[in-house]
């Protein structure tokens, strides 16, 4: 039901930049969140 999934499944070689990114955009997400 996620579309993000066939979209890494479509772009494994940007897999290893984008999690570092996702994951950063997570902590700044909660750090606004619960500031």
């Amino acid at each position: 039901s996620c579309p993000m999934i066939p979209l890494y499944r479509n772009l494994p070689d940007h897999s290893a930049a984008t999690k570092p990114s996702l994951f950063l955009f997570l902590v700044s997400l909660l750090h606004i969140l619960f500031k």
